[in-house]
């Protein structure tokens, strides 16, 4: 499957045998994601709107019935009744709430900082960053908590080589979701861009702590191991990204184990 660099453009066959959720771009060793990433969809509660719709049914028709008895025979239903009737309905405003959260209700969309969100990230997909980067403004100036948002808008910024603000947002990310290893992915990549070594180490050992399974990290790690000097740490981590399916990771074992034994 070809992918294309968000970073560089460049043009590549897919060889982690989708054992991954980024490779890495074959010419600039950019993360890139693979199209196995799902995208945030929004929910749907069909079941839950016919159950809640049911109820306020019940609800309104025993109310009801309940007044008219008070009415016809002057017998009231008592504050017990009373009570039992006031928590099924506060409970069932708190049904319709939630509900609510997950559909798209016609006119709601603009504020909605998820559809910006979405919209967003498509445009990003779609290499179109200008309108990307406002759709995901958007999103953050709803809710300024979305990590996801500032994943997104990082990722925009690198594509858009604004470096710097996207390590602001990466770092922001994981401010909001401090297990969000991708965001811990792209800083490691940016670090080794910039020639700090010990401190894309860091990252990418934070993201495979939460991933242990990220070939992408493994594989990366190991170049920045090789890059200090340490040949041993290297083969170690091409090794394991080998072992996870990552062919690049097996390329890079067999150089790193050449590279010792001629320095041997």
């Amino acid at each position: 499957m070809k992918l294309e660099c968000p970073v560089c453009h460049n043009l590549f066959e897919e060889d982690s045998k989708g054992l991954s959720e980024e490779v890495s771009c074959n010419k600039c060793g950019a993360p890139v994601p693979t199209p196995k990433r799902t995208d945030p969809s929004s929910r749907d509660y069909p079941a839950l709107c016919v159950f809640v719709g049911l109820v306020m049914a019940l609800l309104v028709t025993g109310t009801f019935a309940l007044k008219n008895v008070d009415t016809d025979f002057d017998f009231s239903p008592g504050p017990v009744v009373q009570e039992w009737t006031k928590n099924v309905e506060e409970k069932v405003k708190g049904l319709l709430d939630e509900a609510s959260k997950g559909l798209r209700i016609p006119g709601r969309e603009g504020t909605d900082a998820k559809t910006h969100l979405l919209k967003g990230y498509r445009l990003h997909r779609q290499k179109d960053y200008k309108e990307a980067l406002a759709e995901l403004n958007k999103a953050i100036e709803i809710d300024p908590s979305n990590a996801e948002a500032y994943y997104w808008r990082g990722r925009t910024l690198v594509s858009m080589e604004r470096l710097d603000q996207g390590v602001d947002d990466f770092k922001t990310a994981v401010k909001f979701k401090p297990d969000y290893a991708e965001a811990y992915d792209n800083l490691g990549w940016l670090a080794s861009k910039r020639g700090e070594l010990d401190e894309g180490i860091a990252y990418l050992t934070k993201s495979i702590e939460l991933k242990p399974e990220n070939a992408w990290a493994f594989y990366n790690r190991s170049r920045m191991f090789f890059s200090k000097g340490d040949v041993a740490g290297a083969m170690r981590d091409a090794e394991k990204a080998c072992s996870l399916g990552y062919q690049d990771g097996c390329k890079a074992y067999e150089a790193y184990k050449n590279s010792s034994r001629e320095g041997g």
